[in-house]
């Protein structure tokens, strides 16, 4: 018997600028995720409506007073880069760091695939944003990304939620 499972990866990235000693890592973050958007859909802003940030999965409630406001992601943003990317991940920045949230898929192998392609995005908005063109991101000045990996799955016998 076979059980097909969900899955997706997401992957945080970090950044550089070798040559400016003192670059901001968040506003090189912006600018690798702004680079890297789509012009087609870089209109496109995520739906936080849903979300309720200071209630966490075991039931504890925050109050909104204590929250830190970058932790308050229901409530309008000015300066948050979030983009929908050309196969239906999502790039943003998330806190200091770029991060790739590759599309759900029950196959193992369009999961690689997809994690893949956010590679290659990446590498494209590192080059982009530093100058470099786009295709070469890892020789790129003065901004660079490198991948760093994590995988989450749900798991065994988990809710899944669908929209």
């Amino acid at each position: 018997m076979t059980v097909r499972r969900v899955m997706g990866t997401e992957t945080e990235y970090a950044v550089s600028a070798p040559a400016a000693s003192h670059a901001n890592p968040v506003q090189l973050s912006f600018d690798v995720i702004g680079a890297a958007a789509d012009p087609e859909r870089s209109r496109i802003r995520w739906d936080y409506r849903q979300e309720d940030p200071v209630n966490d999965a075991r039931g504890t409630r925050l109050e909104r007073a204590a929250a830190r406001p970058d932790m308050l992601t229901d409530e309008p943003q000015l300066n948050i880069v979030n983009v929908i990317a050309p196969n239906g991940g999502r790039m943003y920045v998330d806190h200091a760091h770029p991060e790739y949230s590759a599309p759900e898929t029950t196959d193992p192998f369009e999961a690689v695939r997809y994690d893949h392609a956010g590679d290659l995005l990446m590498r494209r908005g590192g080059g982009a944003a530093g100058g470099g063109g786009g295709d070469r991101g890892e020789r790129a000045t003065p901004s660079s990304c490198t991948a760093t990996t994590s995988t989450a799955r749900a798991p065994a016998g988990a809710p899944m939620r669908t929209t």
